[in-house]
């Protein structure tokens, strides 16, 4: 028996699609648990009226983290699953999900998640929260292998390890929690693992739900920006270089960040994170026509990191028609990610004054940016402050 945990805040008809794929492709015994976090939207009646789930409500928002932990402490199976509400899974999902955790070592197992187009949204994230590039997905992505920390919509975990770590930091909501607790684990000893032949499709509608991306990424970075402790003995040679990396370019060694990420880059994995931090690190070098060169084989494969940093870059130079074309693109292949509208907006108060396109997409953008509103937030894609195009 497996203990799927939902938390949810008005968002009755995504929960109601996330339910029904559940049952539909779910073979394995399990038992569906949903914390309802105040909802006004008439999620607390449907939930009375079903079968087979447990349903559970506070009469206000307490934060999804807070949700979370209340489900944690009801569950009572050895394995629980973290289904956020606005998820779908596809057939078999469950098996591929639990495989990894036939290890004991391992504590915690994320996959990979897509939108409902198509689009790879995230895999896997490397201390501190560096995101695999989001883009195409392709055979690249389709690894399994234990990685430093997975995030996101669906994840399963040990319930002893989680009572022994805690559970989710209540001072962090919707955005890097899953990922702080896979380092408190890790810190533990246990493994991670990620699954890349799972692909659950994500709406990403709780970005609008807990508006704390700001109060988050400050927390999490006073926690782990300054950490030493990865990566760790058991890290993978990838993860070794990223954050190796990571530290040279911290440092101005941007010659030694090429020497570092080039076995990435070269490799049958095609790490396109790699290809990106060696443009950055190019650029940073002086050395515009290779990066420019990189950054054009990322667009080539629709790569968000590839068209926000072509964007940017024709903006910079004052190319105004071949910084819209990235991102419009970007816009046509991303519609959830704000920083795309957001250099629109840009783009059109550069021109001939606002619009009503301009004033839409421009509040889009800064419910989502940070406070200092950075045109081009490349330290929120990456993690890393001060990073700037």
């Amino acid at each position: 028996m497996v203990d799927i945990l939902i938390v949810t805040w008005n968002g009755l008809g995504a929960l109601q699609r996330c339910i029904r794929s559940v049952g539909e492709h779910t073979r394995l015994p399990h038992r569906i648990l949903v914390w309802d976090n105040g909802s006004t939207d008439g999620t607390g009646r449907w939930l009375a009226r079903q079968r087979g789930i447990a349903p559970f409500r506070s009469r206000v928002n307490l934060g999804i983290s807070a949700g979370w932990n209340q489900l944690f402490r009801r569950a009572g199976s050895p394995i629980v699953v973290r289904l956020d509400d606005d998820t779908r899974v596809p057939s078999g999902w469950m098996e591929k999900l639990l495989e990894p955790l036939e290890d004991p070592s391992v504590a915690a197992v994320g996959c990979k998640f897509v939108t409902p187009e198509g689009r790879l949204r995230a895999t896997e994230f490397i201390p501190p929260v560096f995101p695999r590039p989001l883009g195409e997905d392709g055979p690249q992505w389709r690894y399994t292998r234990t990685v430093e920390a997975v995030g996101g919509p669906c994840c399963a975990f040990r319930a002893d390890a989680l009572r022994r770590v805690g559970g989710y930091s209540q001072a962090l909501s919707d955005q890097a929690e899953d990922v702080d607790l896979c380092l408190r684990l890790r810190c533990r000893g246990y493994r991670v693992a990620y699954v890349g032949s799972l692909a659950v499709v994500n709406q990403a509608l709780n970005r609008r739900r807990w508006p704390f991306v700001d109060r988050n990424r400050r927390v999490f970075r006073s926690r782990w920006l300054g950490f030493s402790g990865f990566p760790r003995p058991d890290s993978h040679e990838i993860d070794r270089r990223y954050l190796r990396a990571w530290r040279l370019y911290q440092r101005g060694s941007y010659a030694d960040v090429l020497k570092e990420l080039q076995p990435i880059a070269d490799s049958p994995l095609r790490e396109c994170g790699a290809q990106f931090v060696m443009a950055l690190a190019h650029r940073a070098r002086g050395d515009i026509p290779r990066a420019r060169a990189l950054i054009r084989g990322l667009v080539r494969e629709h790569s968000v990191n590839g068209l926000l940093a072509e964007g940017a870059w024709a903006m910079d130079q004052g190319c105004r028609s071949q910084a819209r074309r990235a991102v419009e693109r970007g816009i046509r292949h991303f519609p959830g990610e704000p920083a795309f509208r957001f250099l629109r907006a840009q783009l059109l108060r550069s021109g001939r004054g606002g619009s009503r396109g301009l004033r839409s997409d421009y509040r889009t953008a800064l419910r989502h940016l940070p406070a200092s509103r950075d045109p081009f937030p490349m330290e929120r894609i990456l993690g890393i402050p001060g990073l700037s195009l």
